[in-house]
């Protein structure tokens, strides 16, 4: 079977896809190449013109390539905080207060309030998870 042939998918910085489509329709083959959690059979993907490295998640999260899943992939007991931290949120960060003022920053321009100080994650709603991991995704 044939997940993607044919594919070219293009964006610009800033914009937003959603992609649509049937069960098997490849949609989350295509995200998971672009993620660096898959090989592509054939072809390549690019960003900026450059070939992305395949079957490589760090090579993509250096890129700034980051996925967001339908269930979130969070550690159950342990804080928000951590999650981000834990999530790589942020490189050029070594400090837990500065992970969560990063996050606060975020929270506020994407309109999103963020848990308690020291929530554990099995304790939040659903789409407080998917809000964390958008923030750990940006």
């Amino acid at each position: 079977m044939l997940a993607l042939g044919g594919v070219n998918f293009y964006a610009r910085e800033g914009e937003i896809h959603a992609l649509v489509g049937e069960n098997g329709a490849g949609k989350s083959t295509l995200i998971n190449i672009f993620a660096g959690r898959l090989r592509p059979d054939s072809g390549h993907a690019t960003l900026d013109g450059a070939v992305l490295g395949a079957g490589s998640a760090t090579a993509a999260l250096a890129r700034g390539i980051a996925a967001v899943y339908q269930s979130p992939m969070l550690f159950e007991r342990m804080g928000w905080e951590e999650n981000l931290a834990l999530g790589g949120f942020s490189p050029r960060h070594y400090s837990l207060s500065a992970v969560v003022a990063e996050a606060a920053a975020l929270a506020g321009e994407l309109g999103f309030t963020l848990p308690p100080p020291g929530a554990i994650v099995e304790r939040r709603s659903v789409a407080e998870r998917v809000r964390l991991e958008i923030l750990r995704a940006l």
